[in-house]
């Protein structure tokens, strides 16, 4: 039994039928018309030509229903290769007209030329991909160098280079991961990690950044062990936390984990606007705080998100201005258990 929907479709398929082939049918009345008057005028009777119209009506029928059937799988047939490009080669039907099987070489033509355009596109992504990876290996050996220097002699002067190579370093490894989140083939590696140990070892890295700017840091460990990769939430939660240290002048940042996988960075910082909070994970949007004071890319949350996402966490982020940021983020509860 047909559902109502699946009548309705079929209601809709026939009707296209009928206006495409409206010429055909119409000439398929006439002649039967003109047969109906060849028999008057010979004066044939009525009940053979009653029963010659109705024989003429039963075949014209059949061969317009065999048509429509086949006219209906064709029209599958071109639905499937519409939602999956990969069919379209093999998926559209035989033409049985001229035009019909003129449109089948053009499409073939153009599959063959848009194949073609994706193996160049990838392989440019792939050299693309080689050529970032390379270069942020190479630059990287020179700020360890300045690092080494400006670590000989405590001075201001080389605490305020060192906070900038920091932050020099931190955008390196943005562009690299903004290379590598979107390629086809990803680097996830999921496994067992402590989360106390992830996040013990970010804020050994923010520490200097904490000291300089004066901030208390607020955190008291955790026993959650999750599934994930650990580059990559690492990754996410270091943006989370840079960017807490980078809007906050002063008060606190601390970092919450509860038994229930939920894991919460607050800051006492500037804030975000109400209208902002909703743009926050596009790319290349910086909001208000972006435009005065403090400069964003309008990439580093984007990155964010899109981890999260690749790592099954949900994200929320609760704002004032003036009075701090929180990010919440939800990991997946089938992957964390307590130890």
């Amino acid at each position: 039994m047909w559902s109502s929907y699946q009548l309705g479709v079929n209601v809709v398929l026939l009707w296209k039928y009928i206006k495409q082939m409206w010429t055909t049918i119409l000439f398929y009345v006439f002649n039967c018309g003109i047969l109906g008057i060849v028999c008057w005028l010979y004066q044939e009777s009525f009940e053979m030509l009653f029963y010659t119209e109705i024989w003429v009506a039963v075949i014209g029928m059949l061969c317009i229903g065999i048509s429509f059937l086949r006219y209906s799988k064709e029209h599958r047939l071109r639905e499937m290769a519409k939602k999956n490009l990969l069919l379209l080669a093999d998926g559209v039907p035989e033409g049985r007209t001229c035009g019909e099987q003129e449109m089948k070489e053009l499409l073939e033509q153009l599959w063959l030329e848009y194949q073609s355009y994706r193996s160049d596109q990838a392989q440019g992504a792939k050299e693309r991909q080689e050529y970032y990876t390379t270069w942020v290996h190479q630059i990287k050996t020179p700020i360890a160098a300045m690092k080494l220097q400006l670590q000989e002699e405590d001075t201001d002067a080389n605490r305020q280079l060192s906070d900038q190579l920091f932050r020099i370093e931190q955008y390196v490894d943005m562009a690299l991961s903004f290379a590598r989140l979107g390629d086809e083939v990803s680097d996830f590696v999921f496994e067992e990690i402590s989360m106390d140990e992830l996040l013990r070892e970010i804020i050994r890295k923010y520490a200097s950044q904490f000291i300089r700017k004066r901030l208390r840091l607020q955190y008291e460990g955790t026993e959650l062990t999750i599934l994930t990769d650990k580059k990559w939430m690492s990754l996410m939660l270091e943006q989370f936390i840079s960017n807490a240290v980078k809007y906050t002048k002063e008060g606190a940042v601390s970092i919450e984990v509860l038994e229930n996988g939920v894991l919460t960075i607050r800051d006492t910082g500037i804030g975000i606007a109400k209208e902002d909070i909703p743009r926050i994970f596009e790319k290349g949007f910086t909001g208000y705080n972006g435009r005065s004071g403090e400069k964003s890319t309008g990439i580093g949350l984007y990155l964010a998100k899109e981890t999260a996402k690749k790592l099954n966490c949900k994200l929320e982020v609760e704002s004032e201005i003036g009075k701090g940021t929180s990010i919440i983020v939800y990991l997946p509860m089938e992957e964390w258990k307590m130890d």
